[in-house]
């Protein structure tokens, strides 16, 4: 089955609003690439993005290195310190929340907080369920773009919920059902040894590439019969996930 990006994307005249949750491994990847688009669709003649950033967390010394802050920068807020550093590299304003996204008993709340798109790239298996239950519920016209991962495999998966449901595209619930039967690892990296054992130094990367492709080609190409990929980096291997509505 084929997507067709909504006229809302394409005509849109104002920046699309987004929600990053989570800055860590994977979301400060990802942030770097949603700069560049946002940086390339203004150029020819999109409106581009207005982020919002939310994470708790503050830069510990095992992040340094392997994600791009440095030791000075230990102590300070993950979110703060990379929405600062687009914003200067890029002339932007997207905001930095130094907390992290709670789902509240008030979801219609919660819901309105959120952009037109929401990236998920946090390792809490409970917050996603959570996540995954009020935006089932919602009546907006929002995507949600999940990417998961382990030690050199992982996945990024997104979902739309328009308010025709008969529409929407399957989120990462819906692909991964055994995510209902999971629980977090609470297992702290409290080293950059133990963080490279437990997690491949590039998968961060190599997923954070392909779903930036995909947001890209909702402009370039708005024609897609895909929403997510497989990827392996120990056998090189990718496995595209084809939409099926």
């Amino acid at each position: 089955m084929n997507f067709t990006t909504p006229s809302s994307f394409l005509n849109a005249v104002e920046p699309i609003e987004v929600t990053l949750i989570g800055c860590g491994g994977t979301g400060h990847e990802v942030l770097k690439q949603l700069g560049r688009i946002d940086y390339t669709l203004r150029q020819i003649g999109f409106a581009g993005f207005h982020v919002t950033t939310y994470d708790g967390k503050k830069v510990a010394k095992h992040n340094c290195g392997r994600q791009v802050f440095a030791e000075n920068e230990i102590g300070e807020y993950k979110s703060e310190i990379l929405t600062q550093k687009i914003n200067e590299f890029y002339g932007l304003n997207w905001e930095a929340e130094t907390r992290n996204f709670v789902v509240n008993s008030n979801r219609s709340e919660s819901w309105d907080r959120l952009g037109d798109i929401t990236i998920t790239c946090t390792d809490s298996v409970q917050f996603r369920k959570d996540f995954r239950y009020y935006y089932e519920d919602s009546n907006g016209d929002k995507f949600w773009m999940d990417f998961g991962n382990g030690s050199d495999f992982g996945q990024v998966i997104w979902g739309y919920n328009p308010p025709n449901q008969d529409d929407s595209i399957p989120h990462v619930f819906d692909v991964l059902p055994q995510m209902d039967d999971m629980e977090d690892d609470d297992r702290p990296s409290c080293s950059a040894l133990e963080s490279v054992n437990r997690q491949d130094p590039f998968i961060n990367t190599m997923l954070a590439q392909f779903g930036c492709k995909m947001i890209w080609d909702w402009f370039k190409n708005p024609i897609t019969d895909t929403h997510g990929v497989f990827i392996n980096i120990e056998t090189l291997t990718t496995s595209p996930l084809k939409i099926k509505l």
